[in-house]
């Protein structure tokens, strides 16, 4: 694997000054959250606005799983075991943010277990400092019994442990220590449920519980100072958009949705009532490429009716292509600017995307294309030609 050189970016005998320095202080923030007994008026209860402009971030799917085979994935194995120059990369192509948890660097095989959590946060924390990169946010996946998604494994977080809301208090305590500042959640659906058309829809005691486990992922979320967001997924409890706001409708309190659209325009899901009310709940967003009727990460100039310029995005963007289609899906939330203040893309390694993080760098103008909407400047023109 590609271990000892990410862990010499943080050697141990450095980590034994500097880096418990920052555990102390994590755990010091834990405290002061978690149990000083602290008043009702000081415990968020909304999302806040946190940044006062809307940023370009990348998600850890593009980065940090790259496929085997030889041809694929170039770029991030590349920089794959120095998270160091993996943010100055980044950092160079225009980007202000990441998307990451502590777990993502243990999934993806970075550290051997016997490095502690506490030394893969001091390296986050570092690699952070010295190139300007924040981490933003982190995305939790969540299951409800069945396999693990992603690092769910990891993190011990499955409705059915009954360790979960532990697990879920210090997952918090970690990603709070290392910058994040609001949580987004992929909420499994049960086995039984995944590709049936949605038709746990019609399950209201499921609905119920899906609500009252809502309610208290987010009450726990604002009680550790983040912002809350519940992602539009297929074979997440946001699939199916009438299940999605039947959920919206028993829970007592309202919630944000992270608006990862891809997962409802690759299924040509782009309207009517209940997908104009998630829209109306977006606080955050992943931005990925997909194609109607067609794959759910997609190159640019790919389209139905014929292939035209593949991998350029400009001529995309004036072919009306899946550039512009992520523009126009997301433009009525835009419109209304994120609680987030982040736009989050997430180029996926599926399908016939050859390189997911260079591609996705490709797509960093139409991320600030994005922004500007967000941000109350809306621009014209092509993203690509017009900067």
């Amino acid at each position: 694997m590609f271990t000892a050189r990410f862990v010499s970016n943080t050697s141990r005998a450095h980590f034994s000054k500097a880096c418990r320095v920052f555990a102390i202080a994590g755990a010091s923030g834990a405290v002061a959250v978690g149990s000083r007994g602290i008043s009702a008026e000081e415990i968020q209860t909304k999302n806040r606005r946190l940044s006062d402009h809307h940023r370009i971030a990348i998600t850890a799917w593009s980065i940090f799983k790259p496929r085997e085979q030889a041809d694929l994935d170039a770029t991030s194995k590349k920089y794959r075991g120095n998270f160091l120059a993996l943010l100055s990369f980044l950092k160079e192509r225009g980007y202000e943010g990441i998307e990451i948890t502590v777990a993502d660097f243990r999934f993806a095989g970075y550290f051997p277990d016997y490095v502690s959590d506490e030394e893969i946060m001091c390296t986050m924390r570092e690699a952070s400092a010295q190139t300007g990169i924040k981490i933003i946010g982190s995305l939790l996946h969540i299951t409800d019994g069945g396999p693990s998604i992603g690092p769910s494994y990891i993190t011990g977080l499955d409705y059915r442990n009954p360790d979960f809301w532990t697990n879920l208090e210090k997952v918090l305590v970690q990603e709070k220590s290392v910058g994040s500042e609001y949580i987004t959640f992929q909420i499994g659906l049960p086995q039984d449920m995944n590709g049936t058309g949605g038709a746990y829809r019609n399950d209201e005691e499921f609905l119920k519980l899906s609500a009252r486990r809502i309610e208290k992922l987010q009450e726990v979320c604002f009680k550790h100072g983040m912002n809350f967001y519940v992602e539009a997924h297929i074979e997440r409890i946001s699939e199916d958009p009438e299940a999605f706001c039947k959920i919206f409708d028993y829970c007592k309190n309202e919630f944000e949705v992270n608006a990862d659209l891809s997962h409802y325009l690759y299924r040509n899901i782009c309207r009517g009532p209940h997908f104009d009310r998630i829209m109306g709940r977006v606080g955050h967003c992943h931005i990925r490429m997909c194609r109607k009727h067609g794959d759910l990460s997609a190159d640019v100039g790919v389209h139905m009716d014929r292939i035209g310029s593949v991998g350029v995005p400009a001529a995309d963007w004036d072919d009306k292509g899946v550039t512009w289609q992520a523009v126009e899906a997301m433009r009525p939330a835009l419109q209304c600017g994120l609680t987030s203040c982040a736009i989050v893309g997430e180029a996926g390694p599926a399908f016939t995307v050859p390189d997911a993080l260079l591609l996705d760098t490709k797509l960093v103008p139409l991320y600030r294309y994005m922004a500007s909407i967000a941000d109350g400047h809306p621009p014209s023109g092509n993203p690509f030609t017009s900067e």
